[in-house]
């Protein structure tokens, strides 16, 4: 049996690995456009303020692949999937053939048409590659741009303030981290930040990149509102899409997202996909959605390796899990802004002057939780909302203290 996986993070390695404990003689390849060892996505921005280095961001050495008797074709580009004939195309070297696929191939950032978005010391986060070159171009600047206000974004702002640039972040939002938290706590934490080198623009945008006429250098930015800030680098985030561009052309279908069941398979027959490409439950949503994060892509691609070598296995659900510290810590799980016209929602809050605990119950059930400062106790909300498990407001009284 030949398994080829395109994709070498977190759902790719998963299934490597569920893949290798399922079918000890099978072959297993693996396929990354990024010439790098597998390394921790959300580590990007601890990497730019050097408080990690690239060696400390790998969660597989080298050894692994041997290890586990899996054939890695790093720094190779996919440009096309045959379905039909089972065949894996690619830019520069022969095609190969597969019995069973797994497209993990993640997300790509959004790029603003933003005039001069192709210029040096412009940039957007995704890969290591781009959190080096982002920290290399900090080096030699002293104020950066961030747009985007939601965590992508705030922390590379994060991340540059802990370098000593003077920072400006800009979002077309009326607040910071509007979709990771209630309106409450953005503005906790917000107000948690005492850094004088940080200023925050709210409803605005970068709408013009200002190079020098002589070496065609950022020298800095336009907005909307017609202000100009001087800078030396720009980091834009307007959020990801998913990569679903291989399977275009193809008979798998994909929304925002490739289409899976709860076995990980999509519309075509020995395809599947996992991690942030695939549209899965999720079950706060009740619906089908696709949903980034490190820990619902291993369990996916874990579930898509079991299945690939016939092993039943199926997927729950996921749901939307932000964990993040500025300095105070926060945990934002399910459900954040729901439909506030729906009646049926009970909101629970429990307010210190040091935290800040919400749980969000529909009918009796946790569908989604803010904790902030005191995040203990976040886990075991997290399963609550995945069990959809029935309670009494006494106890969810209990879980806010």
């Amino acid at each position: 049996m030949a398994y080829v996986i395109i994709g070498n993070s977190a759902a790719g390695i998963s299934a490597g690995e569920a893949l290798r404990e399922s079918d000890k003689t099978g072959e297993i390849v693996i396929i990354s456009q990024e010439d790098s060892l597998p390394y921790y996505k959300y580590l990007l921005c601890d990497y730019i303020s050097e408080r990690l280095s690239h060696q400390e961001m790998l969660f597989k050495p080298r050894e692994f692949y041997r290890e586990k008797n899996i054939i890695p074709f790093l720094g190779e580009k996919v440009i096309h999937i045959d379905t039909d004939e089972k065949k894996i195309l690619f830019e520069n070297r022969e095609f190969i053939t597969y019995d069973k696929l797994l497209i993990a191939s993640g997300v790509y950032p959004v790029t603003p048409r933003t005039p001069g978005h192709y210029l040096t010391a412009v940039y957007t986060l995704r890969s290591w590659e781009d959190a080096e070159n982002i920290l290399q171009t900090a080096r030699r600047s002293e104020r950066a741009v961030v747009m985007g206000g939601d965590i992508t974004g705030y922390s590379v702002a994060h991340a540059l303030l802990k370098l000593h640039l003077k920072v400006t972040l800009i979002t077309d939002s009326d607040r910071i981290l509007p979709h990771s938290l209630d309106e409450r706590g953005s503005e906790l934490i917000r107000d948690s930040i005492q850094n004088s080198n940080l200023e925050i623009i709210f409803k605005d945008e970068v709408a013009d990149v200002v190079r020098h006429p002589l070496d065609n250098k950022l020298v800095g930015v336009g907005l909307s509102s017609g202000k100009e800030i001087v800078c030396q680098l720009l980091v834009l985030d307007k959020g990801n899409k998913a990569d679903t561009s291989l399977v275009r052309g193809t008979d798998i279908k994909f929304n925002h997202g490739i289409e899976v069941n709860d076995k990980m398979e999509t519309t075509v027959s020995s395809v599947y996909a996992a991690g942030d490409v695939a549209e899965t439950w999720d079950i706060a949503f009740e619906g089908k959605k696709q949903n980034e994060g490190w820990y619902n892509a291993v369990s996916q691609g874990w579930v898509a390796g079991c299945n690939m070598a016939g092993t039943d296995s199926r997927y729950p659900g996921a749901i939307k899990i932000n964990r993040v510290n500025f300095g105070v810590p926060f945990v934002s799980a399910g459900l954040i802004n729901p439909n506030n016209e729906d009646l049926k929602w009970k909101v629970m809050v429990n307010e210190k002057s040091d935290s800040y605990r919400k749980i969000l119950l529909k009918n009796g059930m946790i569908y989604g939780m803010i904790f902030i400062g005191d995040t203990k106790g976040a886990d075991s909300i997290i399963a609550l909302i995945k069990a959809k498990a029935k309670m009494e407001e006494s106890t969810v009284l209990n879980l806010l203290i």
